[in-house]
C-alpha cells in the first residue's frame, strides 16, 4: 500500500471540491469540463508507470492530450475566458509530455510542471464555476418573485 504525503491529500481535496463545485454551480460547460476531468483523473492514475519514472509517461500523455482536446472543443462552442485559458493550460500539459519525450527533462521537473499545470486547469475551472453561480445568483435577485402570503 502506498503512503501519499499530506500534500497530496491536500490537492486530491482541492480537485474533488473544484469538480463537485463545478457539477453543483456550473453552467453545462462547466459540467462537461468537470466530467471530463474527473474521468481525466482516474485514468491518469491508472495509466501512471511507476516501473518508468524517469522517463516520460506515455499513458499520462495520451489522457492529457484527449482532455486537451474536449477542452478546445468546449472553447470553440463557448468562449468565456475560463475555458480559453483551461485549454491554454492543459496545452502546456500535452507540450509537456511531448517535451518530455524527444528531451531529456529531470524527473522531478516533469512531475512539479504537471502538477502546476493541472493547478492552473483548476483554478480556471473554479473561476468558471464561481462566475456561473454568480450570474445565476444575480439572475436569482432580478426575478422577483412570488409574495410570501
Amino acid at each position: 500500500m502506498q503512503h501519499f504525503p499530506l500534500y497530496m491529500w491536500i490537492g486530491k481535496a482541492f480537485e474533488i471540491l473544484v469538480i463537485g463545485y463545478s457539477i453543483w454551480r456550473g453552467y453545462k460547460p462547466q459540467r462537461i469540463a468537470a466530467f471530463a476531468m474527473l474521468v481525466a483523473i482516474v485514468l491518469s492514475r491508472l495509466s501512471q508507470d511507476y516501473r518508468f519514472l524517469p522517463g516520460p509517461q506515455y499513458g499520462l500523455a495520451v489522457v492529457d492530450t484527449a482532455l486537451f482536446a474536449i477542452f478546445a472543443w468546449l472553447a470553440v462552442r463557448d468562449v468565456r475566458g475560463w475555458i480559453v485559458a483551461a485549454t491554454a493550460f492543459q496545452l502546456l500539459v500535452a507540450v509537456a509530455h511531448i517535451v518530455s519525450i524527444f528531451a531529456k527533462v529531470e524527473t522531478w521537473t516533469y512531475i512539479a510542471l504537471l502538477n502546476l499545470l493541472g493547478y492552473l486547469v483548476l483554478a480556471s475551472m473554479l473561476v468558471g464555476a464561481w462566475q456561473a453561480d454568480r450570474a445565476r445568483r444575480a439572475a436569482e435577485i432580478a426575478t422577483p418573485g412570488p409574495t410570501p402570503s
